[in-house]
């Protein structure tokens, strides 16, 4: 338990920062939705947007138009964008959550103390994700907020679920970022290799929905798995989600974390 106060001290502040950040980012966002709720500005939107090449609408995940008048769509939309940050900030987070002890020389403070090599990896373990969880929280709460100020339906169990279908992808990309952890001498190559590996596979996942041909990539792209939109159609009733894809995250999850207390416990940690 130790472990863990120290280990969420250490980063709370960085948390709240990107929690704080992250959140106005919404809040923006959602403070636009009533000129886009307005029909007029609505309809020269859509014309504007069937206007660009098709294949560059995929790629920006408006292969389906979405109703930007409903509060639900549009919110649904931008989440999308928000989500990213999140998922950038639980991959750096696991990516330092191991390495920081060595890069910083702090792996004899641990040392000294009577643990185990799994109670350190399982007090990182959880400490990180408590911090996720504090940010997403806090996204989450901003998104009721806003819902209850701009959106004249009840959507707020409809934001409710969707945000924790999309805390699945967030879990993914931490997990990758925790099991790299576990090889790195130190966190310093930790961000480079983070926003790689995320943006690399955005990158693949938008190639995939621009090339029917390439749709397969997809499921090297884990945020595009199931997105923001699909999964309120999901809550509407109107669609399935990708349960290969929920399925796979699981399989990576589970596997990451597996591979990260292998590789830690016979690792040469530098003292």
């Amino acid at each position: 338990m130790e472990l863990i106060k120290v280990e969420i001290k250490k980063s709370l502040k960085s948390t709240y920062i990107w929690g704080i950040s992250l959140s106005v980012i919404m809040l923006i966002y959602m403070a636009f939705y009533p000129s886009m709720s307005d029909a007029g500005f609505n309809e020269l939107l859509d014309a504007k947007i069937r206007l660009l090449p098709e294949a560059l609408l995929k790629s920006i995940g408006l292969s389906v138009l979405p109703n930007f008048s409903i509060f639900i769509e549009y919110y649904s939309y931008i989440f999308n964008f928000i989500i990213m940050g999140l998922v950038v900030y639980a991959m750096l987070l696991g990516t330092k959550s191991l390495a920081s002890e060595e890069g910083n020389k702090t792996i004899e403070f641990l040392y000294a103390k009577p643990v185990t090599r799994n109670k350190i990896l399982i007090s990182k373990l959880v400490g990180s994700l408590m911090l996720i969880f504090i940010v997403f929280l806090m996204l989450l709460i901003t998104s009721i907020i806003g819902s209850i100020i701009w959106s004249n339906n009840n959507d707020i169990m409809t934001i409710i679920n969707l945000n924790i279908l999309m805390f699945i992808p967030i879990l993914v990309y931490f997990s990758i970022g925790y099991v790299i952890s576990s090889y790195l001498k130190s966190d310093i190559k930790g961000i480079g290799i983070s926003l790689g590996i995320f943006f690399g596979t955005y990158i693949i996942g938008a190639i995939s929905s621009t090339i029917d041909k390439l749709e397969f990539l997809k499921y090297f792209s884990p945020i595009n798995y199931n997105q923001a939109q699909k999964i309120t159609t999901y809550l509407q009733g109107n669609t399935d989600l990708n349960m290969i894809g929920i399925y796979l995250s699981i399989i990576i999850i589970i596997c990451s974390i597996s591979i990260a207390f292998f590789q830690y416990n016979k690792k040469d940690l530098i003292i």
